[in-house]
C-alpha cells in the first residue's frame, strides 16, 4: 500500500523543478566565470527559466485537475512557486547584469553565488 497515492508525477514535476532551479545557479556561476559571453549565458539562463516556468505550469495543472493529491493543494502550490520564484530571481539577476551594462564584478559577489 503507497502511502502517497499511485501517482507519482506530482513528485516527478517537483524533483525536475528542483533541477531546473539547481541548473539556473549553476548557469549563473558560470555567467560570473565567463563573464565575457554574458549575452550567451544570459540567453542559457533566460531558456533554463522558461523550462521551469512550464514545469510549474504543468504541477499547477496536475495539481489543480486531481481530487485526491498525495500532499495537501496548497503546500504542492506553495513548493512549485517558491522553486518557480527562486529560479526566477536568479534569471533575473543575470539579465540585469546585462541591462545594467555592469562591467565590473564585486569579488563578493563570486563568494555569494558559490554559497
Amino acid at each position: 500500500m503507497r502511502i502517497f497515492g499511485k501517482d507519482p508525477l506530482f513528485f516527478e514535476l517537483l524533483e525536475a523543478q528542483a533541477r531546473v532551479t539547481h541548473r539556473a545557479a549553476e548557469a549563473f556561476l558560470t555567467i560570473l566565470t565567463d563573464y565575457g559571453n554574458l549575452e550567451q549565458h544570459t540567453r542559457e539562463l533566460r531558456a533554463i527559466e522558461e523550462e521551469g516556468d512550464e514545469l510549474t505550469h504543468r504541477l499547477v495543472n496536475k495539481v489543480d485537475s486531481t481530487f485526491v493529491t498525495p500532499l495537501d493543494k496548497e503546500d504542492l502550490h506553495a513548493l512549485s512557486g517558491e522553486l518557480d520564484d527562486i529560479t526566477d530571481a536568479i534569471e533575473a539577476a543575470g539579465a540585469r547584469l546585462l541591462m545594467y551594462h555592469i562591467r565590473v564584478l564585486r569579488p563578493e559577489l563570486k563568494e555569494l553565488v558559490d554559497l
